[in-house]
């Protein structure tokens, strides 16, 4: 719902009247409104417009427009007319008054509409000036296409007041009749009773068998609607007149054939004249911390400028001594020069302004947010000095609390500034709109310290207050001026209504010429039906459709210098591949309008975006540097409505369709549509509803007039009572109160029953409902908004060209073309953003609350359909690129580098020799073209024949805006979340772009977060990759956390509150909040305690606080401290300190001691963590500003990521790699057979082959034949011959022998390097397979094998006789198990196999001691001598489960002593192994894959073949715990990742660690100064993760896992 928009509700005669209050005279007497008439003229005349009424043709511009009576001396009655106020051509000022009867339209039933005629004729034939009966295009009438029009009755009236009388008589009857008409449809039978029954009445006189009440009752029900009865009447003069503001006319003061005459538009003359403008500002006293009320503060000054001349009148009663003229130039471009009047008082102040406004006569004042302040405060300051602001200048506030005048304008430019100006909520003050739009830093005070400096320093604040009219008066006259006037110029509004109303009423107002020019009756407004039902019977609360998303896509920085990665989709480019000549067709016949042929390098151009695709399809995952674009659908939204003819009543069904004559078979002018409905309904049925409302009317209820009291039952009085009748009488039933009050009581009972029945008050659905549009509707409202696209696109081509022209006048040095080209490109700049703002409410308009054009099918059908093409647009980006952000009209991407951009054509037409296109943005529009034309759009081109032209119709385009340089991304703190519309763009040269949702531009933050957020963007260009970008933020951050975490030691106390103090006003009385909490009000009621009452009296209360850190257990609600309490005296100032923060002294009490300093630096956090560590670790870079911990959950996930212990996948196990690698790692396979015929001889004789590794795993016979290396000697020498008998045989068969030996050695020798070969290519395999899990395994058990052991510790486990060590092997810590047995000896005196002793025992005993001893030599202690000495070797289980069993056998006379029994085992381990063993040389273990390790496997190595432990291999962590007064600190520090991880217990989770980095490298440099050896200190800078908890379980679990996560 737009601001300030008229008449908002339907029928609202109130809302009706406030717009012409000024020109009716409503209840008043004849007296009155001739008074009012002549204080008018008399208003007029002070600003010298005087009514011109000469036939003669004068030449003026329109400026203004007011409703007005004039008094007919001939009918001696008031007539109704409209003031039109001029410019003339040399400069002088007139007006002329043009009589115009109001009128509407009253509407009958089909067929009835000469009895109504006659009815009304009989009955206003005194009041009404006529009575006609006018056709009229009415889009609801069924068949209305084939040309059939509505006969309306048109009453007009001589004024204003004689149409409001006849509208109030009229509307009951309309009603009355339209329940009857529901009534008749809904039960026909008691309509025919209810005629009959009225039919037998008497009367006097019968006429055809009817009375002359029955024919005035059959006359009056045929009235059934009222049309265009609520349209302010100076809109309905302009819109049949043809008037608007800002435009030249021929004006003659009086005219014998008409209005028509009297206003000659003038199209020739273009030049608009240069009208007075005053633009004032005031500056006023002030209680402290209080916004000035006009009540007890006066006015220290007004300055104000009237066309570049300034003035300042001072009042000297509050200004301690005279100022003298002075200049204020904040720019050249904007001269300041202003005049001084020092007044005595007030009083004179004031009349000194009155009587130069009146002096001067302006024809506009301006203001910034003056008709919420300053035009008020003055008015009361007025009336305090008995002086009347309307009687003196002709200003008073209306019914809509906006300060207007009739023949001035007041113009308040904080209304552009909301609607038009698109900057955000937070930078609607002036000053943050002098910065924004006029490019310059305007003078700031602080408003407590203005009182202070009009006493002690004057000059500074008469600067201050002059800088807020230049800044307003140069804004408007920049911004506003030519903007509202070309606006006026085609929307029949007075220029400060152009200015105040909303969009949509704009649109509405548009609307509304369109349809005048087309015939076409007005809609009246539209009302929501009160019971509204689902399709299964549940009542509806509210019903809208669902409207565009937006969404944020990627967090982070993303630069033009720096590579990002892409994953191509080859498919996709393989598409854009096929499509190239359609795409080039698209961009050069369609958007360029050219034709192909005209193209002399198209060609060339087809190539290179060949090549260019052809290298995206080939290298798909790319990293290279990207550009960025935004992408967007230019006037996306109006662009829906026009290629789809979308209209409030296109929009039909099949019963209107049935009744429609273009209705015919085959025909296409039904377009079927799609759109989302979203409703929120009750759970109870229509029957519970039903229910309810019967068991309400048998209640009564007592009603004040405003609220409902108390309720009691009809029936059932207590008992023991006979008051029924009173309660009766002072009660009313449930039928007789409002109806707006009973729908209030029915709304909450029925959510009560639901709240108990259903457990819940409503529900939500949406459903995708498919509407039919007509494409044969009257085109009066496309026509409307095609025009208003059209005139956007001129000016934005003049906004182009003048940019054009404004770079050849800077070659020039032409300081005059460069000073008009610069206004003249604001000018068509703000016109093409209002034309852009207005074009967009367009589809909102439709579903604005009391729209006559309303439909809630066309919004809905507009937005799903622009939601589909972006959703479409990011399909396609997503294949080919990154997008990052979706608008509700484009979307923000990344395309690499590589992609086609844009080509300039060469054309053979003259007039366009170069042509640039865009082939990103043709490759969108062609996928528009295809999914999103319509191919049944209906163009009218006979309408007396009704034939139309059917036709395709596509006016969705695709504009590109880019590349940019950069583009920064935050991130939301929440997981699964990001945050939409908050991002910052960089242009090539390093300027801002866009920066859009930032706290930067909010008011009420920190100013510490928007300094550190202006500083901080600048930063991200910095660098040239990511980390070395996000380290130069981070050194911005640093900068800042170290200011916090020091207290602010280094500013100044006024500095440190200008950056930590907050700042809230607030908007009511703190008597309004009631319970409510919060820091504000916390403020208040403290301000109040030290102030006074007074300053919570009323609204607008300044709150500035800090946050203490007492008392600490209250909430940050209760710890807020006004800032004002630290200007106060040092004797008020602690007394107050000490009762707010329960101290107990708080003299000599530093701020910093109280201040929340964790509560700053969590705000602080927060601000880095959104904007710098979570988009560097979604972007995989390490934390810049480690002080900043990550949220848990990104933490969580980054140590999942990272972890060396987390699950692989099966898919990361057995990787698969490409054939040529495959080929590469095994070029050759070597492979060993003996010869067949080899076999069985004493010698071995193999034939070597190498066979070339290919993809296949089988070998072909053919290919290992080819490449067998050696052949048979009996193949290489023959058959070998006999021995003989002769000498000469016995040599030849001898040096065949010889031969046959030699190639037989030859052979032996290559079987032998050739198994070497086969062991090293299975070593080369193996390195192959180490992606398999097996291998992995196996790897690292043979490291255990082949190299020693270097122990680290000796563990005993839970398992007797088994220790777990810890070693480390090849720089890898490693657990291993290490069986011990018992082992003893025992010396026997005779040899065991003498003993002939024989023991009961066990089987199981038996079958244990004799397979663990063995005979062994060993020198015995004390010098005992040796008999037959036995080593013992037993599993310390079966030592302990036969203990009973050994002691009785050693027991034995014939031993003579036992040995080494009760040595412990972790000592024996401990002096046999020693700190380095390794695994037997001899020991063959079958299961090198078992960590369990025997005793006798391992030996022991000396410290000559094995260094232990060399510096370097053992990595150390240090682990720090204190406790005291129960809070304990636990510091883990591990220098080999220079990573500390501090953990606290406490009672609060209040983190008050200071920069420990620099108290580190401090601590550093004492040591370093004492001549400590550098490798015993940590000089590195290291990371510091701090983290405060209050349950120490929580700070355990955190040090475990660290701990675990460490190798």
């Amino acid at each position: 719902m737009e601001e300030d928009e008229f008449e908002e509700h339907v029928g609202n005669n109130d809302d009706f009247i406030e717009d012409i209050v000024p020109s009716v005279g409503l209840g008043l007497s004849f007296e009155k409104r001739l008074e009012r008439l002549n204080q008018s003229d008399r208003i007029d005349q002070l600003y010298g417009c005087l009514r011109y009424t000469g036939f003669e043709e004068r030449i003026g511009w329109l400026y203004n427009l007011q409703p007005c009576e004039l008094f007919d001396e001939d009918r001696r009655r008031f007539v109704s007319a409209l003031d039109l106020y001029f410019i003339g051509d040399i400069g002088d000022r007139f007006k002329i008054s043009l009589i115009y009867p109001p009128y509407f339209y009253v509407g009958a039933k089909l067929g009835r509409e000469n009895d109504v005629y006659a009815y009304l004729s009989k009955r206003y034939h005194n009041r009404c000036l006529s009575c006609d009966l006018i056709g009229k295009e009415d889009l609801d009438l069924p068949n209305h296409l084939s040309g059939i029009q509505r006969t309306f009755i048109r009453l007009r009236f001589h004024d204003i007041d004689d149409l409001m009388k006849a509208r109030k008589e009229l509307q009951p009857i309309v009603k009355r009749n339209i329940e009857r008409e529901k009534e008749q449809q809904s039960h026909p039978e008691l309509a025919v009773l209810k005629r009959v029954t009225s039919s037998n009445l008497n009367s006097d006189l019968i006429v055809d068998g009817l009375s002359n009440a029955n024919v005035a009752e059959k006359q009056v029900d045929g009235i059934i609607e009222l049309r265009e009865f609520d349209v302010p009447y100076h809109i309905r003069v302009c819109i049949d007149l043809k008037i608007n503001v800002g435009l030249w006319y021929g004006v003659r003061g009086q005219s014998t054939s008409g209005q028509q005459n009297q206003l000659i538009l003038k199209p020739d003359l273009i030049e608009q004249p240069e009208p007075i403008i005053l633009a004032f500002d005031i500056e006023c006293t002030k209680m402290p911390l209080k916004f000035p009320t006009a009540v007890s503060d006066q006015i220290m000054m007004i300055s104000y400028m009237i066309d570049t001349q300034g003035y300042l009148i001072i009042n000297r009663e509050i200004i301690s001594q005279d100022i003298d003229d002075f200049e204020y130039t904040p720019k050249k471009e904007y001269p300041g020069h202003f005049h001084v009047f020092n007044e005595s008082n007030e009083f004179e102040l004031l009349k000194r302004f009155f009587n130069h406004i009146i002096d001067v006569k302006p024809h506009i004042l301006v203001t910034y947010n003056g008709d919420s302040f300053d035009m008020p405060f003055v008015e009361q300051r007025a009336q305090f000095y008995g002086l009347n602001m309307f009687n003196e200048i002709g200003f008073r506030k209306d019914s809509q609390d906006c300060y207007l005048s009739r023949p001035c304008i007041h113009m308040d430019c904080i209304k552009w500034v909301k609607r038009d100006s698109y900057l955000p909520v937070g930078s609607h003050g002036l000053k943050a709109v002098t910065k924004a739009k006029l490019r310059y830093n305007p003078i700031e005070i602080d408003p407590e310290d203005m009182c202070r400096l009009a006493v002690e320093q004057p000059q500074t604040l008469s600067n201050y207050s002059v800088s807020d009219a230049v800044a307003t008066y140069y804004l408007y006259m920049k911004y506003v001026h030519t903007f509202i006037f070309a606006l006026g110029t085609i929307i029949p509004m007075r220029p400060d209504e152009v200015l105040r109303k909303g969009s949509g009423t704009l649109c509405e107002t548009l609307l509304m010429v369109q349809a005048f020019l087309a015939n076409v009756i007005f809609p009246n407004k539209h009302e929501d039906e009160q019971y509204k039902y689902t399709n299964d019977g549940h009542l509806l609360i509210s019903e809208t459709y669902v409207g565009a998303s937006v969404e944020a896509l990627e967090s982070g920085v993303f630069r033009s210098d720096i590579p990002c990665r892409f994953k191509i989709v080859p498919e996709t480019v393989q598409y854009l591949i096929d499509n190239i000549d359609r795409t080039l067709q698209q961009s050069i016949e369609i958007e360029e309008k050219l034709s192909m042929n005209l193209i002399e390098n198209l060609s060339e151009i087809k190539e290179d975006i060949l090549q260019r695709l052809q290298h995206l399809k080939n290298v798909p995952n790319r990293l290279e540097n990207p550009n960025i674009y935004h992408l967007d659908v230019g006037a996306m939204y109006p662009n829906i409505i026009l290629t789809n003819r979308l209209q409030p009543s296109a929009i039909v069904n099949s019963t209107i369709c049935a009744q429609c004559d273009l209705n015919r078979p085959n025909a296409r002018c039904q377009r079927k549509m799609d759109w989302i409905w979203r409703g929120t309904y009750v759970p109870a049925t229509r029957n519970e509803l039903q229910r309810i409302q019967l068991q309400l009317e048998n209640e009564r209820f007592s009603f004040n007039g405003q609220s409902i009291e108390k309720k009691s039952f009809i029936d059932g009085p207590k008992k023991g009572t006979n008051n029924t009748a009173n309660n009766n009488n002072n009660t009313l039933s449930f039928h007789e109160l409002p109806q707006e009050t009973q729908l209030s009581i029915e709304r909450k009972r029925l959510a009560d029953y639901c709240r108990k029945a259903y457990k819940k008050v409503n529900h939500t659905r949406e459903e995708t409902r498919e509407t039919t549009v007509c494409q044969c509707e009257n085109s009066f409202y496309v026509d409307t908004v095609r025009a208003f696209r059209d005139r956007r696109y001129e000016y934005k081509d003049f906004h182009k060209k003048w940019k054009k022209n404004l770079a050849t006048a800077s070659k020039k040095d032409d300081l005059n073309e460069v000073k008009r080209c610069n206004n003249l490109i604001v000018i068509y700049d703000s016109l093409q953003l209002a034309h852009k703002c207005i074009l967009n409410s367009f589809y909102g308009y439709v579903m604005r609350r009391g729209a006559r054009w309303h439909r809630m099918e066309m919004g809905g059908i507009v937005c799903t359909t622009g939601s589909t093409i972006i959703k479409r647009t990011r399909e396609l980006i997503e294949q080919i690129g990154r997008p990052l952000e979706l608008d509700t009209d484009g979307i923000w991407c990344v395309l690499p580098a590589t992609f086609p951009e844009n080509y300039e054509l060469t054309t053979r037409d003259p007039s366009r020799p170069k042509v640039v296109i865009s082939y990103p943005c043709s490759l969108l529009n062609l996928i528009i073209k295809d999914h999103y034309t319509n191919d049944q759009y209906h163009e009218l081109i006979d309408k007396e024949k009704h034939q139309y032209e059917i036709r395709s119709e596509n006016s969705i385009f695709f504009e590109i805006d880019g590349p940019y340089l950069a583009m920064i991304l935050p991130a939301s703190k929440e997981e699964g979340k990001r945050i939409k519309k908050r991002y910052c763009v960089f242009n090539m040269d390093g300027s801002i772009a866009e920066l859009k949702g930032f706290e930067v531009k909010r008011n009420g933050e920190l100013q510490l977060i928007k300094i550190f957020q202006a500083s901080v963007f600048e930063a991200f260009l910095k660098g040239t990759t990511l980390e070395e970008c996000y380290n130069h933020v981070a050194t911005i951050a640093d900068y800042w956390l170290d200011m916090l975490y020091s207290h602010a030691k280094d500013i100044t106390d006024k500095e440190l509150f200008e950056l930590i103090s907050e700042r809230r006003t607030m908007s009511r009385m703190l008597s309004d909040y009631g319970e409510q909490k919060s820091t504000s009000i916390s403020t208040a009621k403290r301000l109040a305690e030290f102030l006074g009452e007074d300053v919570i009296k009323d609204k607008g209360l300044c709150c500035r606080f800090v946050i203490a850190n007492v008392p600490r257990d209250a909430p940050i609600t209760e710890r807020a401290i006004p800032l004002a309490i630290f200007q106060s005296e040092q004797s008020i100032r602690n007394h107050y300190l000490r009762k707010w923060l329960h101290l107990s002294s708080v003299d000599n009490l530093d701020i910093r001691e109280i201040l929340d300093w964790n509560y700053y630096v969590d705000r602080f956090n927060s601000c880095i963590q959104k904007i710098i560590t979570i988009p560097a670790a979604l972007q995989n870079i390490r934390n810049p500003v480690p002080r900043v911990s990550h949220p848990d959950w990104l933490h969580k996930r980054l140590v999942e990521k990272n972890s060396l212990y987390k699950q692989k996948r099966i898919t990361d196990v057995f990787n698969s790699i490409d054939k040529q690698t495959h080929i590469d790692n095994n070029e050759q396979q070597l492979i060993l057979t003996n010869d067949i015929e080899d076999i069985g001889n004493e010698q071995t004789k193999s034939t070597i082959k190498f066979i070339k590794k290919t993809t296949t795993l089988k070998r072909k016979r053919d290919e290992l034949n080819d490449k067998t290396i050696t052949r048979q000697w009996r193949i290489v020498l023959g058959p070998p011959p006999l021995f003989g008998q002769t000498k000469n045989q016995h040599i030849k068969w001898l040096n065949y022998q010889k031969h046959k030996w030699n190639i037989q050695y030859e052979q032996r020798l290559n079987q032998s390097s050739i198994i070497s070969d086969k062991i090293q290519l299975k070593t080369k395999q193996k390195n192959f397979n180490d992606g398999k899990i097996d291998t992995y395994i196996r790897r690292t058990a043979e490291h255990l094998h082949t190299h020693p052991w270097q122990i680290i510790s000796y563990e005993l486990t839970d398992q007797i006789g088994i220790f777990k060590a810890w070693c480390l092997v090849e720089h890898e810590l490693v657990q291993i198990k290490i069986k011990v047995p018992r082992i003893f000896y025992v010396n026997y005196r005779t040899s065991i196999e003498n003993n002939n002793i024989q023991t009961q025992h066990s089987i199981g005993y038996e079958r244990t001691i004799n397979n663990c001893s063995k005979r062994v030599n060993r020198l015995l202690p004390r010098c005992s001598q040796t008999y037959y000495l036995y080593e013992y070797r037993l599993d310390e289980n079966h030592f302990r489960d036969y203990y009973t069993d050994i002691m009785t056998d050693l027991s034995n006379p014939n031993i003579e002593g036992v040995y080494e029994m009760n040595v412990p085992l972790d000592f024996r381990l401990l002096i046999t192994l020693g700190c380095i063993c390794s695994l037997r040389k001899e020991q063959h273990r079958t299961n090198i894959l078992s960590n369990l390790y025997q005793f006798d496997e391992l030996e022991f190595l000396s410290l000559s073949e094995q260094t232990y432990l060399q510096s370097g291999t053992l990595q150390c962590i240090y682990l720090y715990i204190h406790q005291d007064n129960g809070k304990l600190f636990i510091d883990l520090f591990i220098p080999n990742n220079c990573r500390v991880f501090i953990g606290i217990l406490d009672s609060i989770r209040e983190n008050h660690m200071p920069n420990l980095n620099k108290l580190l490298k401090n601590e550093c440099e004492k040591r370093l100064q004492k001549s400590i050896d550098t490798n015993l200190l940590p000089i590195n800078e290291h990371q510091f993760e701090v983290k405060v908890d209050t349950d120490i379980q929580n700070i355990w679990k955190r040090f475990n896992k660290i701990i675990a996560n460490r190798k």
